[in-house]
């Protein structure tokens, strides 16, 4: 009996404390069936069936569905996976030892290859437009002006606004990896 009560005061403390709260099975599976469905939906998102009325012509209802699933529901999918990355960044976090574990982690992880992403589309753009066979199938001159710009356009360029427009969910994410200096300013 006493071993029972040990064990509901264990379960009451770690429900409590959000420091020690752990990963338990059906808690990681709740994490997965909500990225499979973020997944989908930003599936959906680009999918680009949403040519109204050239491609579903006399199929308004079709069409109407097809928006809102996802031009509203899908919009909630980015968001879903910035919470999940927070939360699972913040699992655990009990001592300064291991924020700063992680963070050194997200820096490999995250800043080290936007970095390299980055630097490789206009690097590739450059080479591509010197090989004069290869020249004439690429439109470097948007590339070359942007270093006719001051060095801060040039680096906005390149990391903020990123050539690779597609880079923007990673630019994004590591603004968002951010919040754990936010989190030890406040305590």
């Amino acid at each position: 009996m006493r071993k029972m009560k040990n064990k509901q005061n264990e379960y009451k403390n770690r429900i409590t404390d959000t420091n020690h709260i752990t990963m338990t099975p059906f808690l990681s599976q709740k994490i997965k069936l909500l990225s499979l469905i973020s997944i989908i939906l930003v599936l959906y998102i680009h999918s680009g069936f949403h040519d109204y009325p050239n491609e579903i012509q006399g199929m308004p209802f079709n069409f109407k569905l097809q928006d809102f699933i996802s031009g509203k529901i899908g919009r909630c999918a980015v968001p879903l996976f910035y919470a999940i990355s927070g939360y699972l960044f913040f699992l655990n976090l009990n001592n300064k030892n291991i924020l700063w574990a992680k963070i050194k982690k997200r820096i490999m992880t995250l800043v080290v290859p936007y970095i390299i992403a980055a630097l490789f589309f206009p690097c590739f753009y450059i080479i591509v437009s010197l090989i004069p066979s290869t020249a004439r199938f690429f439109n470097s001159e948007s590339i070359s002006t942007i270093f006719n710009l001051p060095v801060w356009n040039i680096f906005q360029s390149i990391f903020y606004d990123p050539l690779a427009f597609h880079l923007w969910f990673l630019r994004d994410l590591i603004i968002v990896a951010l919040s754990p200096f936010l989190y030890y300013i406040k305590k």
